[in-house]
């Protein structure tokens, strides 16, 4: 397959990543999705065994497992014997219940899928749009979790603008966005933790919108604009090449057209919210230098800098909330 986007659907007729996947017209309830994704199989935990010569004999290796999928008996990642599995069936399941119990609504899932040969596989929930600041935001819980080895069980929040599909991953002191936990020990009770720890729905959204509004608050001038543009996207003067010194002036350059000229952003622009928003706009919408080969592994990157509030949009929120 050309991507690392093994299979996925993505829902409201919306082309998903790549091209690639199942569109449909309608987001489905976990049941639909779990099929619609690709993702109705199951990871067997099958004892590690070492091939010795060429008569085919075999040697098992201690403590270590491999990750076999059901559905083509293919090897996902090798583990150890205090690794649990979290099936994809579960993470649905999971999934349903955290929103269920926040609002009381059936989950529609918006897209789903898996990444890397079924190595890394994500859900993405919809719920109630809420308005901010006279802004549509819709709130999303993304579940992600690896069968490789490699990674952890994650959720996250990831607040979307609906005028222009804007992800705003603050980090509030007020409310946790994340959760994330090993697969080790008592996976099913941490799950459960997981709802009460996060508080995900209801408390993270009144967060965020007192957040907005102090954001709001805050007066941002040109000059600080211009400097925080500077320290985020700098010039090194030393640089042997000058390709890096051309993306960041030419980053600067079209994140101040964005946060100027943008119709949306024109209530918010001498704010702290605004130059935040401007960068989420570009953050959001960002594509790489080169669409060749890259172009899959940049998309994935970009969507865990999403979830991992790891992105430039970090970087503004510690640099405006010193100004305030």
């Amino acid at each position: 397959m050309s991507a690392n986007v093994e299979w996925m659907f993505s829902a409201n007729g919306i082309a998903p990543w790549h091209g690639l996947g199942r569109i449909i017209q309608e987001a489905p309830t976990s049941h639909d999705a779990l099929t619609l994704a690709g993702l109705d199989w199951k990871v067997n935990k099958l004892p590690l065994a070492a091939k010795v010569n060429n008569n085919g004999y075999q040697l098992a290796v201690e403590n270590f497992y491999a990750n076999v999928r059901s559905s083509d008996n293919k090897v996902l990642g090798v583990v150890g014997d205090r690794y649990k599995i979290v099936q994809n069936e579960d993470a649905f399941a999971f999934t349903d219940h955290l929103i269920h119990n926040d609002f009381g609504v059936e989950v529609k899932y918006e897209t789903a899928g898996s990444l890397a040969g079924g190595k890394r596989v994500w859900l993405l929930a919809r719920l109630p749009m809420r308005s901010i600041m006279g802004d549509n935001i819709v709130p999303y819980v993304v579940f992600v979790n690896s069968h490789d080895g490699k990674g952890s069980v994650r959720v996250a929040m990831t607040p979307t603008r609906v005028v222009c599909q804007n992800t705003l991953t603050l980090g509030l002191q007020q409310a946790t966005r994340t959760w994330s936990t090993t697969h080790a020990g008592n996976l099913e009770g941490k799950l459960e933790e997981a709802q009460y720890t996060l508080q995900l729905a209801t408390t993270y959204m009144d967060a965020l919108e007192g957040e907005a509004e102090r954001l709001q608050q805050v007066a941002v001038t040109d000059r600080q604009f211009e400097e925080m543009l500077a320290e985020m996207f700098p010039y090194n003067p030393f640089a042997t090449s000058d390709t890096k010194n051309r993306r960041n002036s030419d980053a600067r350059q079209l994140i101040d057209d964005i946060y100027r000229e943008k119709e949306d952003l024109k209530a918010f622009r001498g704010t702290a919210w605004g130059v935040y928003n401007a960068i989420a706009d570009y953050t959001s919408h960002l594509e790489p230098v080169k669409k060749v080969n890259s172009f899959n592994r940049f998309r994935e990157r970009r969507f865990a800098g999403f979830i991992d509030g790891s992105n430039e949009l970090s970087f503004a929120e510690n640099y405006l909330r010193k100004l305030a």
